[in-house]
């Protein structure tokens, strides 16, 4: 069984969003090669940016919570981290801390798609192949590391 393969079956078997976001975000990039049109797309794309930003905001929480706050602080910090950190600040702790820093420019290439869908539903925004394919990619990429990541280091 391949590697892909093999992640393919630990997503399946233990979450949900992960292997949801992979699912919706090959459909999505299918369906831009098709009709190649913003309008034609435009909602599942705000759909997945949704979805997958709320993976990525999920997954990075868990992980700064089971590794980089100390358990004298959980309550506190919980709440912090969970509810007022910004996703932005939770992804540059987690690069000051030195976990997970090659999902930089991946969560920061799908962070631009998901801002202007989300801020300005889309409006003025030039969508290329290049620009809907990298930013879906590498939101499904961010999203499996993430989880991997869980598994590995939190469960």
């Amino acid at each position: 069984m391949s590697e892909e393969n093999q992640l393919d079956e630990k997503l399946d078997l233990n979450h949900f969003d992960a292997l949801h976001i992979k699912t919706q975000g090959e459909k999505l990039i299918d369906k831009w090669k098709e009709f190649g049109s913003f309008d034609d797309i435009k909602s599942d794309l705000f759909l997945f940016g949704m979805e997958a930003n709320g993976a990525i905001e999920e997954y990075t929480s868990r992980i700064i919570c089971g590794e980089v706050i100390s358990d004298d602080y959980s309550d506190k910090a919980f709440d912090y981290v969970y509810s007022r950190m910004s996703q932005g600040h939770r992804v540059r702790l987690l690069t000051e801390c030195g976990i997970l820093t090659e999902l930089w420019d991946k969560l920061d290439d799908f962070r631009h798609l998901r801002n202007e869908i989300a801020h300005n539903r889309g409006e003025g925004l030039e969508l290329t192949d290049e620009l809907i394919e990298g930013a879906v990619r590498s939101a499904i990429e961010a999203v499996k590391t993430l989880h991997q990541y869980t598994i590995e280091h939190i469960y």
